[in-house]
């Protein structure tokens, strides 16, 4: 009756007074606060244009404060609640949306992007589905992760493709200054296998076999021989 009383039209004070109290954050609501001191006998500049302008512009109408509930951030709690009980809507998935809109038109500007191939365990998994052994990791010894120390080890084996049709590695010595990163070379040694496609370079594939040393680096951002 208030903001009737104050020129708006009758949906306008409907959903203004709605927003006044459940969707204070909304520019409906802000503006209405203004005008309903100025009734109130407060006499604050500007609240005839603000009437004006929620009349308008139709700031206080079910379109505008659904779309005000997903560019503005509720006040609280309650606030949230009451918006996706009334629109269906909330705050922060709006935004993601609106996000993901975004990055969707960037992503057209700048072409279709070339996908990356997967990765070589990736493929060899995909490949040989029954030789888990392709993609053994190496494992870092706890003790030299925790003090940050790096190494390094020689295994120098001999390399023998079986009947699985994958390489192993057989009879391997190793050279290390570190106990614990010898260790870890022998136990990674002893369970990874390669096949054609990643193998190591000095491995004669016509022969089946092959003798070498393979370079076991340890280090911090990343562990593999090279």
């Amino acid at each position: 009756m208030e903001f009737q009383a104050a020129g708006f039209d009758p949906v306008s004070a409907h959903w203004g007074a709605w927003a006044f109290f459940h969707q204070p954050s909304s520019q409906c609501a802000i503006l209405d606060g203004f005008v309903k001191m100025n009734v109130e006998g407060k006499g604050l500049p500007g609240a005839t244009d603000n009437r004006v302008m929620i009349v308008q512009d139709r700031l206080c109408t079910p379109a505008a404060l659904r779309r005000s509930a997903q560019a503005h951030r509720p006040a609280n709690d309650y606030e949230k609640a009451f918006i996706r009980q009334q629109w269906g809507v909330t705050w922060d998935k709006s935004q993601k949306a609106i996000k993901d809109e975004k990055q969707a038109e960037e992503d057209k500007k700048k072409g279709p992007v070339a996908l990356l191939p997967p990765p070589p365990s990736v493929l060899y998994t995909m490949k040989y589905p029954n030789s888990p052994c392709l993609i053994v990791k190496m494992e870092y010894p706890e003790e030299e992760e925790a003090a940050s120390l790096e190494g390094e080890v020689d295994a120098r084996c001999h390399f023998v493709k079986k009947e699985d049709h994958m390489w192993y590695a057989e009879n391997c010595s190793f050279s290390s200054k570190n106990k614990n990163f010898k260790a870890s070379a022998k136990d990674y040694m002893q369970r990874v296998c390669w096949a054609d496609e990643n193998r190591p370079s000095f491995v004669d594939v016509q022969n089946g076999t092959g003798d070498g040393v393979l370079h076991l680096d340890y280090s911090l951002e990343s562990s593999d021989f090279r």
